[in-house]
């Protein structure tokens, strides 16, 4: 039996202080729903990966999302401060040397992203991931 794979990403907007979180966050289920993708367990990590939405993290994969969701926006502020604007010229010291800059790109959530050790990851091994996975698709993210 052929198995069919689908890959989904959540973009995320967390840090408003209207409505639009819930609501994000209900459409991202709902686009699942229609791609035929129900999972209880997804749609609980989707929730919360933004605590804003009454759900707090509690097992692996959902620290997992929470983590990955700010350190996603902080990897491609990383990228744009170097001349090319290319992720591919990040490396790991730098991302970490940024990370202990308090006040550079301060709206991405540390907290969060060193939530990661709640999975049994490093916060070492989030940036990698991180750039990594960033790495394979910059053209779809034109970095």
């Amino acid at each position: 039996m052929k198995e069919n794979k689908k890959t989904a990403a959540i973009v995320s907007l967390y840090g408003n202080s209207n409505f639009g979180n819930k609501l994000q966050n209900y459409a991202v289920q709902e686009i699942l729903k229609k791609e035929g993708i129900e999972d209880k367990v997804l749609f609980d990590a989707i929730c919360a990966h933004n605590p804003k939405s009454g759900m707090k993290a509690k097992t692996k994969l959902q620290y997992a999302v929470l983590a990955a969701d700010p350190m996603s926006g902080f990897v491609k502020a990383v990228a744009q401060i170097y001349p090319d604007k290319k992720i591919a010229s990040v490396k790991h010291k730098s991302v970490m040397k940024r990370f202990n800059e308090l006040r550079f790109a301060s709206g991405a959530n540390r907290d969060y992203m060193e939530s990661i050790e709640f999975t049994g990851l490093s916060l070492d091994d989030l940036i990698d991931v991180a750039l990594e996975e960033m790495g394979a698709i910059a053209d779809v993210l034109g970095l």
